[in-house]
């Protein structure tokens, strides 16, 4: 069952057992005090018929004879006087023979009906009320479809005893219970009419969040990842529908990076097949050359000359392969290193590419500390050098500076060579990717220094940027932050991009 259904339901039972309990809780209340009031007004009646009664016949003369006349006489009078349309009166005498009645043939009489036992001189209370000149009884009865209040006093006189019977007829209470029952009937139905309405509109608003929310939980699941939740109001619903917006948006991104991670590692793997492809090739065509034809001394030489350096282009590639990958998972110890201790031993690893090209580095470093490790930052800043020696002339100079700066330490190497257009810039730490393919196969280049750069600069938590324009050569700035900012890291060994 669905929540929308729970709550209507549930507030539907609910005004029912309410009105249910509260409705008969007044019903019985008022029908109770106009019962309680219609029998004391009885009971006052009959009080004074017996008071009035017992004055008449305390008046006759002892020596009077026909006294049950007189009392016949005696009860038309009072009865005339009190106006009771609504009650009857019986009077009987001692042997409880009926002298008198206010209407001719009343079949019911409480006094004949009592059992012998229950009939004396003090009558046997039945129902609890007692007259303050003699007992009495009375009860309510029900005689053909009609609710009726019965009672029956002693009336005592110097000559006899009477004994008077009242009878009234108090169905207008019950008539109006019925009534009352019946209009409440209706009256409950319709309140469960309006509270259905009530009821399924509170339930609807309740549950429209959670409609909406449902909705953009499939939409999310269908692909669409930018789905999300308005927000508005200021309750748990809407604490739940703000914290379903912050799962998404982490979701999206974490979806998006898995995503562009797989592509990027399609395209490292594809483009690693065909750097392979291309000296293999080469490889396996020569050494066909040499094994199944007789070739010239000269030919000879070139082909396992040819063989020779593709198997360096391979050798180059699983080396920097290997670099790259054990980046990814090594622990790193960081420590303090001295900039210019650290930027003699680049100087040493780039001396002799610099030699064979012909092109001079200048060195220009300020005292200061760098916090990281000595073989990647060596690492860092030698394929940053070799990089701007295959882009110059013979003859240039590539300037290596270092100067401490307020959050850090700054480093740049600067070439004046071919440069780059501006939307190369971006796509140069990608693995495997040339700017001038024919070139950096002519220098050797496995395409893989950027993307080791890129991750080295990620290990150390420093940010770094890359500016170039056509013709006039590269700057690459390197900013470390200050011990304390980095740390002992380990790398996923997925790509990670440093920061632009």
């Amino acid at each position: 069952m669905k929540i929308m259904e729970k709550l209507f339901q549930t507030v539907i039972c609910l005004v029912m057992v309410l009105f249910a309990i509260f409705g008969n809780i007044l019903f019985i209340a008022s029908f109770q005090n106009s019962l309680q009031q219609e029998t004391e007004r009885g009971l006052e009646e009959i009080k004074m018929l017996q008071y009035a009664l017992s004055a008449s016949l305390n008046g006759l003369p002892e020596q009077y004879k026909a006294v049950d006349t007189a009392v016949g006489e005696i009860a038309v009078t009072i009865k005339s006087s009190m106006q009771t349309a609504d009650t009857d009166f019986m009077i009987f005498n001692e042997d409880r023979e009926k002298i008198y009645e206010t209407k001719n043939h009343l079949q019911w009489s409480l006094l004949q009906n009592l059992e012998e036992a229950d009939f004396s001189e003090n009558f046997k209370q039945v129902y609890g009320y007692e007259l303050n000149n003699g007992n009495g009884i009375w009860q309510i009865s029900k005689r053909d479809n009609e609710h009726y209040m019965e009672a029956v006093v002693a009336v005592k006189s110097p000559q006899n005893v009477y004994y008077l019977e009242m009878q009234r007829n108090i169905e207008a209470i019950y008539k109006n219970r019925g009534d009352l029952m019946r209009q409440y009937f209706w009256i409950l139905l319709l309140t469960l009419a309006a509270g259905a309405i009530v009821a399924f509109w509170i339930a609807f608003q309740f549950t429209r969040p959670i409609h909406h929310l449902s909705k953009v939980t499939k939409d999310f699941a269908g692909g669409n990842y930018a789905s999300r939740v308005e927000v508005s109001g200021n309750d748990e619903m809407t604490q739940l529908m703000s914290d379903f917006n912050t799962m998404a948006s982490q979701l999206e991104q974490n979806i998006w990076q898995l995503e562009d991670a797989a592509r990027r590692q399609e395209e490292f793997t594809g483009a690693f097949a065909h750097e392979l492809k291309t000296p293999l090739t080469s490889v396996i065509g020569y050494s066909e050359m040499l094994r199944s034809l007789k070739l010239s001394e000269e030919e000879q030489i070139l082909s396992a000359d040819t063989i020779y350096q593709q198997g360096k282009r391979l050798e180059r590639l699983s080396q920097k392969m290997l670099e790259l990958v054990s980046i990814g998972k090594q622990k790193i110890d960081f420590k303090e290193i001295e900039a210019a201790e650290l930027f003699e031993e680049v100087e040493l690893f780039v001396r002799t590419l610099l030699k064979q090209k012909e092109i001079g580095l200048h060195v220009s470093v300020e005292d200061g500390t760098i916090w990281g490790d000595g073989d990647l930052l060596c690492s860092l800043f030698g394929n940053l050098i070799e990089n701007a020696a295959k882009a110059s002339k013979k003859g240039s100079v590539i300037e290596l500076t270092g100067q401490n700066g307020d959050e850090g330490y700054i480093v740049r190497v600067q070439d004046h060579g071919c440069g780059m257009k501006a939307e190369e810039i971006d796509k140069i730490t990608e693995a495997f990717y040339r700017i001038d393919k024919s070139r950096a196969r002519k220098e050797g280049g496995t395409g893989l220094g950027m993307a080791l750069c890129d991750r080295i600069v990620f290990l150390h938590g420093a940010a770094w940027k890359i500016e170039s324009a056509e013709r006039e050569g590269t700057r690459v700035t390197v900013r470390f932050e200050k011990r304390g900012t980095a740390g002992t890291q380990e790398l996923s060994s997925g790509l990670q991009r440093g920061g632009r």
